[in-house]
């Protein structure tokens, strides 16, 4: 019996994919389950926590959360928690606060909320979608963090899932 080229091609190609789709569901999956997520799909900080030159009074005061570039752009719950608020103010324009343990995250200036009081949710689930609602000079993601109820660098929880992942891959 003899074996055509073409076939023996198709064999190849199949066996080439197949590996690659094993690699790729491998990389879901473990994406999935590390119970940590970046807020966005890429990370570009605009707005360092602290103190800074106040955008609209353009004098020194202090940023008590963390700015990220992001133009209409799904934003991520970072770890699973609860949804313990949504809603408006002048500030922080639309937002999502995300209960995670002993942290809360509040995501703000969203032009939409895509959650609601009550509702679980897991690292990696969409939330909102950034925007530029409230006291904003433009299309972003501004993060606040608290541990314990006391206002913590948003920064480090990043450094933190770019550990966890690192490990994970």
């Amino acid at each position: 019996m003899m074996i055509s080229v073409k076939s023996l091609l198709l064999g190849f190609i199949f066996l080439c994919l197949s590996a690659q789709a094993r690699a790729t569901d491998r990389d879901f999956w473990i994406e999935k389950y590390l119970s940590v997520s970046y807020p966005l799909k890429g990370i570009k900080v605009n707005s360092q926590y602290g103190s800074r030159r106040d955008p609209f009074t353009h004098r020194q005061a202090t940023h008590n959360g963390l700015d990220l570039q992001a133009y209409y752009e799904d934003v991520y719950a970072m770890f699973d928690g609860e949804v313990i608020k949504t809603g408006f103010d002048t500030r922080s324009g639309n937002y999502v606060v995300l209960q995670h343990g002993e942290y809360t995250i509040s995501y703000c200036h969203l032009s939409k909320a895509v959650v609601s009081e009550g509702e679980q949710v897991i690292a990696g689930d969409v939330v909102g979608i950034s925007g530029s609602t409230g006291r904003s000079s433009g299309p972003h993601l501004h993060l606040t963090c608290r541990y314990k109820g006391n206002l913590t660098n948003p920064y480090t929880l990043l450094i933190y899932i770019r550990r966890v992942r690192a490990e994970a891959f």
